[in-house]
């Protein structure tokens, strides 16, 4: 949403005569924030000079989400950068912006600087400061619609990809941007002509009382409590790793998925408005949650992406629309592109590998996890029918009315059918030994063979080697 901040104006005139003109803050202009391009005489013909292409760039070449957009402002490109290094720095204990946010805090996003040339007409009195400052005005708000324009096009996906390549958790997904803007005029001579030299700032807001907002979830929303979960995050992260089997990258790929669904329940109330946004974080499914803060899709997609990047396990977020029926429409969700060790990509959907017990919700370990989208590709079918294609269609990070101006060029990386973990192109990187797990992921230690661990273990279901065995 885009605020403008206030306007200040001067007038020069040949007898050096000058004034200032001030306003509040106004009431939101538009719903998506937005950033400028450096020049604002640019005009948007109602046919889009460009329109999105699918399919010309593969995954491993955009690993990230900023890089699947090829005509984004080279100012957004670099306010990305600077985000991408601060979000570190928080995760490793720096308090920087985005950690020590207080009332009234921003970001910089870019400083504009213009000129326009206006004439005022024959017979008016072009000494009146009114009439002066009134066509000053109109000129100035053509600039602020031309960026406005600008800032609805790209905006989205430039603080959509910010939370999509970097866990963010602390932060909602709604954005708010602020304009301030100045500017002078000056008299070409004695003439009717004028000139208002312009500058523009962007900032982003942090937190803002008088508009009641706060970029952080309310969880979050004050320094100590940050502090804490940063701590928390960085130590949940690190101690499920810690468990994760030495061997090959599809053992550790399984055992994520399986603490991931063993660990949590979907939450029970996700639609609610009372119900807390925790649900939306990876901190939700990395805490281990149930009932109303239980995981949703997105947070155990973002889960997973964080452990694997802890990892080193290329892994994407996938974002579209997913169905169980041909007959049903379709509902927003999110889940995991990840590449294996053969170089191929492969589609993993923690969300439906973790279905809830209909009898117990509240139940993380129910019985009924499962790894039917787990490493599966895009012609296996997964339910009622319906391939994984069929079931989950991929779309960019949003569908708005500014999507055709994006020189978008992105298509699903992962393979015609799902990853074949005995086959002769993967048994060389098959280990020695195979790593046991309880049905809540407990390392139960390593085996030379599956039938060694059968033997070894009580009757009981466990994870061995990445795969389900039931001990008899």
């Amino acid at each position: 949403m885009i605020f403008i901040l206030a306007l200040a104006a001067s007038v020069n005139h040949a007898a050096a005569q000058s004034f200032t003109v001030t306003r509040d803050k106004l009431a939101p202009r538009l719903i998506d924030t937005r950033l400028p391009i450096q020049s604002f005489d640019q005009s948007y013909p109602s046919t889009p000079a460009r329109t999105m292409t699918r399919g010309s760039v593969s995954a491993p070449d955009n690993l990230k989400w900023i890089d699947r957009i090829h005509n984004l402002p080279a100012s957004m490109r670099g306010f990305y950068d600077r985000y991408a290094t601060m979000i570190h720095e928080a995760k490793s204990g720096t308090d920087n912006a985005l950690v020590n946010i207080k009332d009234g805090d921003t970001l910089h996003i870019s400083e504009c600087r213009g000129q326009k040339t206006f004439t005022l007409q024959e017979g008016e009195n072009v000494y009146s400061r009114e009439v002066v400052i009134g066509y000053a005005n109109k000129v100035m708000m053509d600039v602020v619609d031309s960026l406005t324009t600008e800032l609805n096009m790209f905006s989205p996906y430039l603080f959509g990809s910010i939370k999509k390549d970097y866990d963010i958790f602390w932060f909602s997904n709604s954005s708010f941007t602020t304009l301030s803007m100045a500017y002078n005029v000056e008299r070409n001579g004695m003439s009717n002509k004028f000139t208002l030299y312009y500058t523009v700032w962007t900032v982003q807001e942090l937190c803002d009382s008088e508009f009641n907002y706060d970029i952080r979830l309310t969880e979050f929303s004050d320094y100590n409590s940050l502090k804490v979960a940063l701590t928390e995050y960085n130590s949940l992260i690190q101690t499920i790793i810690d468990d994760a089997p030495k061997t090959n990258r599809y053992e550790k790929v399984c055992y994520l998925n399986n603490w991931l669904t063993r660990n949590n329940a979907y939450s029970t109330n996700p639609d609610s408005e009372s119900t807390s946004l925790i649900c939306f974080c990876s901190l939700s499914a990395l805490r281990g949650s149930n009932g109303p803060e239980g995981p949703v899709c997105e947070g155990y997609s973002r889960a997973m992406k964080v452990l694997c990047d802890a990892l080193n396990i290329p892994c994407l977020l996938a974002t579209g629309y997913a169905k169980i029926d041909i007959s049903d429409t379709p509902g927003p969700h999110m889940w995991n592109e990840i590449q294996m060790d053969n170089g191929k990509w492969y589609a993993v959907d923690v969300t439906w590998n973790d279905p809830a017990d209909i009898n117990n919700p509240l139940a993380k370990n129910s019985g009924v996890e499962n790894e039917d989208c787990l490493l599966i590709g895009k012609n296996d079918v997964v339910v009622s029918g319906l391939t994984f294609a069929q079931s989950h269609e991929s779309q960019p990070l949003y569908e708005n009315d500014y999507l055709q101006y994006w020189d978008y060029s992105y298509e699903s990386p992962i393979e015609e059918s799902r990853y074949d973990h005995f086959s002769s192109v993967q048994a060389p990187l098959q280990a020695e030994t195979v790593n046991a797990y309880s049905i809540i992921g407990v390392n139960l230690g390593s085996f030379r063979s599956i039938d060694e661990a059968v033997s070894s273990l009580e009757p009981g279901i466990y994870i061995i080697g990445g795969r389900k065995v039931t001990v008899y």
